[in-house]
């Protein structure tokens, strides 16, 4: 949210989670072959001949130590880390998604919702703080707010916004430095939304007096009449 300013002069206030297999292919399967030696049979024929035939008879067999193995290796569970279970975890699981709660400090006020009789602090007005807050009327303040008014209708601008605001604050102001009847100059401040602010729901202007228009003037120290 943020806030529009005015003390005479118009013041814009910007307040508001990316099994290898090994082994060995020991593959010696062959194949044997033998040709037997030729016989001779002698015949008083006077023809000879000598034939021979012969067939394999070979089953070929695995051997088991052909193929290496491997010791499996023991494992002592022993030796394993350990682990406990701790269930404050989820407690603290819990807190980490849980949505933050709404905050009660109303000391820094995030845009305009002062209302009448509360007294404040404003950036225009101290050095060394970056938005306003209300603070006790019984200690040294820049302002007090005297009234409040509704805005309403369209705008183009946040000037135009603090202009309606400013018009309808004029009474009000006219009513509450009459009242103080101590021979003081007081500065009529106005805190109104700008126009995002105002586009978003937040209706409603304060109206203030204040004894300075410049940081370092003079400070209300009571509340006013």
């Amino acid at each position: 949210m943020a806030v529009a300013v005015t003390a005479v002069v118009v013041v814009a206030l910007a307040v508001g989670g990316v099994v290898a297999f090994a082994g060995s292919d020991d593959d010696d399967g062959g194949e044997t072959t033998s040709s037997p030696s030729p016989s001779s049979s002698a015949s008083s024929s006077p023809s000879a001949s000598a034939s021979s035939s012969a067939s394999p008879d070979w089953t070929p067999t695995l051997d088991p130590s052909m193929f290496p193995t491997y010791p499996v290796p023991s494992v002592d569970i022993s030796d394993l880390p350990t682990f406990s279970f701790d269930p404050d975890i989820l407690d603290d699981l819990e807190d980490l998604t849980r949505s933050p709660e709404p905050s009660t400090d109303t000391s820094s006020i995030p845009y305009v919702s002062l209302k009448k009789g509360e007294c404040f602090n404003t950036p225009s007005l101290t050095t060394g703080i970056d938005t306003i807050k209300k603070v006790s009327c019984n200690q040294r303040h820049d302002a007090e707010v005297i009234g409040t008014v509704a805005l309403s209708g369209a705008f183009s601008s946040d000037k135009a916004v603090t202009t309606k605001a400013t018009k309808l604050c004029q009474t009000q102001w006219n009513n509450a430095a009459n009242r103080q009847g101590d021979g003081r100059s007081y500065y009529t401040y106005v805190l109104s939304p700008v126009l995002s602010t105002y586009d978003t729901g937040v209706r409603s202007a304060s109206c203030s007096l204040t004894l300075s228009d410049k940081p370092g003037g003079k400070k209300l120290t009571a509340p006013l009449k």
